[in-house]
C-alpha cells in the first residue's frame, strides 16, 4: 500500500545571522510505502508527521539547534526526511518520497527506492 500526504509548513528563518527574518509556507507532500494495506495506519501516520512538523510551525528556525547553522530548504527537507523515516519505522513503514516545495517552481526533493524491504 502506498500513500501521499500534504502538509503546510509556516516557518520563520534569516539566511545569515544579519539579515532579517522573514517567513515562508512550505508545501510538503510526502509517500509512504506500508508493508502491510492497513488503513488504520493512514491516521497513525498523518499524527506521526503532524507532531514532527509542529515542532517548527510557525518558529524561528534559527534558534532551533539542529537549524541553527543551515535554514535552507534542502537541509530542511534532509532534516524532515530523517525525522520521519525514523518514527514510522516501527509501523513497517517507509518514506520513499519527500518534496518541500518553497514556491511551485522551487521544490526540493528526496527520493530513495520505494523497493526498500521493510
Amino acid at each position: 500500500m502506498r500513500n501521499q500526504f500534504n502538509y503546510r509548513l509556516n516557518i520563520i528563518h534569516s539566511i545569515t545571522k544579519d539579515s532579517d527574518k522573514h517567513r515562508h509556507t512550505l508545501e510538503i507532500s510526502y509517500y509512504i510505502k506500508y508493508c502491510m494495506p492497513d488503513i488504520s495506519l493512514l491516521d497513525i501516520t498523518e499524527n506521526i508527521a503532524k507532531s514532527i512538523f509542529e515542532k517548527y510551525q510557525n518558529v524561528y528556525l534559527n534558534d532551533i539547534e539542529i537549524f541553527k547553522d543551515d535554514t535552507s530548504i534542502e537541509n530542511i527537507a534532509e532534516i524532515l526526511f530523517k525525522e520521519l523515516s525514523d518514527e514510522i519505522k516501527p509501523l513497517n513503514a517507509v518514506l520513499y518520497q519527500l518534496d518541500v516545495a518553497e514556491t511551485p517552481l522551487r521544490v526540493y526533493s528526496i527520493i530513495r527506492p520505494a523497493e526498500i524491504e521493510i
